[in-house]
């Protein structure tokens, strides 16, 4: 008989004695459970910081070129007569543009045929700036529109208005140049009368600041380094070059908020309150702290250039005493439009060419070492976590397996004890009974 169930014997709750007993042997496991917590954590708090840290080295890209602090912008005073776009080579200053003619494409019409449908009784080839095209009895008009149409690199475009064929050649300034054919089916067409061109090919003149321009497109861009024109229309037009600070205000201030998104995370899980004792979970992990402050002396500290910026707080660039950074945009349009050259060598100079790495460069080769998939350093840490995690979990089964084995303890004990009770219980009804028949026999004695 089973006397291990929830005393039966002894009455008591059995089950129930020996999970209190096993309380203790439990206690390695919340351990490990609590340590499983803080350390997934403190892992994701990594993760975090390692995803803040990739953001803030992308920010550094725009830093590292010099095109962003040498941004151009052009503006025109007529935008319907001409407007301009302006590369960082070009020259900052007026250009004034006095335009008397534009590019126009050749276009050419067909005699009017009865109708577009019809077989035109014409056959033989035709040749349209150098590509021959094969005509028989059977084309229409849309059939020879469609077979211009349909070969590649022809230049010309062709469509019917009122029964009559259209060619326009795709660029300005350049005559559609028609060759031979059998059976002179251009003349029959009317594409070679002279009375059918509809618009010559001619290029576009002007004057940039008083000296001749011609060009067969109404897009100009190599009268002026760095500028690109487009024609629109007949007048005068002025346009103006400028620096474009825009750009490089954007890519520093994106630079700041990511550096404040970063710091602010970073403090919101190293902090510690002695009042209360709350803590973040990064709170004295000295890998933390020593990557901190390595930020900021990399951003904050001063870089012999050669030039007159040495200093991020030269460019309007500060960080408070609460580790707060904070940029002044119209001190560091001042200067960027000062000593741009200095501007750029500060952020953007490279050690074989300078003698010297700029903020921005210097900072991404830190952040590249902590960020390599295989050996920076945070991935490194995340690993680490990892395999900690991997370990708890399997100190975890072997805790597991040991209160398994006192459970089983426990329960061989507390059935021993029941059937020993069990047992005990037996010889006392068995002596009670014995007594309780000499007792009846004495009884019974006496009676006679």
């Amino acid at each position: 008989m089973d006397y291990g169930l929830d005393g039966l014997i002894s009455g008591m709750a059995t089950s129930e004695l020996i999970e209190q007993l096993l309380v203790f042997e439990k206690l390695p496991i919340y351990r490990y459970e609590n340590d499983i917590t803080e350390t997934n954590l403190a892992k994701d708090a990594w993760r975090d910081i390692n995803s803040r840290l990739k953001n803030l080295e992308a920010k550094l890209a725009d830093l590292k070129l010099s095109a962003t602090f040498n941004s151009r912008i052009a503006s025109s005073s007529d935008e319907k007569t001409a407007a301009a776009k302006a590369g960082n080579s070009a020259a900052e200053g007026r250009y004034e543009l006095v335009i008397s003619r534009m590019a126009t494409a050749h276009r050419i019409a067909s005699d009017r045929m009865a109708d577009s449908t019809s077989a035109l009784g014409l056959s033989g080839n035709i040749e349209i700036n150098g590509k021959t095209l094969e005509i028989s009895e059977s084309f229409s008009l849309k059939d020879i529109r469609d077979a211009i149409n349909g070969t590649e690199d022809i230049g010309v475009s062709a469509s019917i208005i009122n029964d009559t064929l259209v060619l326009e050649a795709r660029e300005t300034g350049v005559e559609i140049d028609f060759g031979g054919g059998s059976g002179n089916i251009l003349q029959e067409l009317g594409l070679l009368n002279p009375e059918n061109v509809l618009q010559e090919a001619r290029s576009a003149e002007l004057t940039i600041n008083g000296i001749a321009v011609t060009s067969t497109s109404n897009t100009i861009d190599k009268a002026v380094e760095g500028l690109t024109f487009e024609i629109k229309g007949e007048g005068n037009v002025v346009i103006e070059v400028s620096r474009d600070t825009e750009k490089a205000v954007k890519a520093l201030q994106d630079f700041v908020n990511q550096y404040n998104s970063l710091m602010s995370f970073i403090d919101s899980k190293t902090y510690y309150n002695p009042d209360s004792g709350d803590r973040g979970i990064l709170q004295g992990d000295t890998t933390i702290m020593r990557l901190e402050t390595r930020i900021r002396q990399l951003i904050m500290d001063s870089i012999e250039t050669g030039g007159e910026i040495t200093h991020l707080s030269q460019l309007g660039i500060s960080i408070d005493r609460d580790g707060v950074m904070s940029f002044d945009t119209a001190k560091f349009e001042e200067i960027l439009k000062e000593k741009s050259e200095d501007v750029v060598n500060f952020f953007s100079g490279a050690e074989e060419e300078m003698g010297f790495s700029g903020m921005a460069v210097r900072l991404d080769t830190y952040l590249d070492l902590l960020l390599q998939s295989n050996t920076g350093l945070i991935p490194e840490k995340i690993e680490a976590f990892d395999n900690r995690i991997k370990y708890l979990n399997d100190r975890i089964e072997e805790a597991e397996r040991r209160v398994e084995m006192a459970r089983e303890r426990y329960r061989a004990q507390f059935a021993a004890m029941e059937e020993a009770l069990a047992q005990m219980q037996q010889q006392y009804n068995w002596m009670l009974n014995q007594l309780l028949g000499l007792a009846n026999m004495n009884i019974g004695g006496g009676r006679n």
